[in-house]
């Protein structure tokens, strides 16, 4: 074999190994290990100002993402995917779609000056994505009369199935 081909033969063979070294490297990873920039449900829960007002998000015990704002005595529910909030709206008075419900989603976003998000939400599940719901975080404590409203589990609108 000449010197060239194995050359080639040997960086071939390298390339293979580094590939199933970071293969096997990500498999293996646990939670703890996760990327700085992916945001998980704990880092998400706190006070939020944006426009729509304010907005406060809680964590339940398992898991999901609970939230209550301003506007229409709002809510949301949903959950975190790869530091994506996919989840579901709802308002006063009637909190059904398409008037007063329908999908959300917020994409988070870590900056100098605290956690971001930008957001998109829709009336319904068919009606076109709005892009004008963006929040910055509030580092204070959270106003009592938005957390008060945790208590009242009949204004978590969980998304309609079907």
């Amino acid at each position: 074999m000449s010197g060239r081909r194995r050359w080639i033969v040997a960086a071939v063979g390298l390339i293979v190994v580094v590939v199933l070294v970071l293969v096997l490297a990500r498999a293996c990873r646990s939670d703890d290990d996760k990327p700085s920039g992916e945001i998980d449900a704990a880092a998400v829960v706190g006070y939020w100002q944006g426009d729509w007002g304010r907005l406060v998000l809680q964590k339940t015990d398992d898991g999901e993402i609970r939230g209550v704002y301003d506007h229409d005595r709002g809510t949301v529910v949903g959950r975190i995917e790869s530091s994506q909030f996919r989840g579901w709206w709802c308002e006063a008075p009637s909190r059904l779609p398409t008037a007063d419900a329908g999908l959300v989603e917020f994409d988070f976003e870590q900056a100098p000056d605290g956690l971001s998000f930008d957001g998109r939400w829709k009336y319904g599940t068919d009606e076109a994505w709005r892009e004008d719901w963006d929040l910055r975080e509030v580092h204070e404590a959270p106003p009592q009369e938005l957390t008060d409203r945790f208590s009242d589990e009949a204004s978590f609108c969980p998304r309609p199935t079907g």
